[in-house]
């Protein structure tokens, strides 16, 4: 994501109070807004979970490349 993007969309997620405390304390050692970071947290699996969809979905591009041969 670039810097410049304004973060815009929001989401609502509802935890039980103990992982809402282990937010907290995490997200206050690293000095960060709780959800601040979740979305640091979330954004390198959904990206994982987003290429394995790709890949599931275009087997096309599992195979292997080829290298071009150009004959005169």
């Amino acid at each position: 994501m670039r810097t410049t993007e304004k973060l815009k969309n929001q989401y609502c997620i509802n935890l039980d109070d103990a992982t809402a405390q282990q937010v907290e304390k995490i997200a206050e050692y690293y000095q960060r807004k709780p959800a601040e970071l979740l979305r640091l947290l979330l954004a390198p699996v959904l990206r994982n979970e987003w290429a394995a969809i790709q890949r599931e979905q275009h087997p096309e591009n599992q195979l292997a490349p080829v290298v071009a041969r150009f004959h005169n």
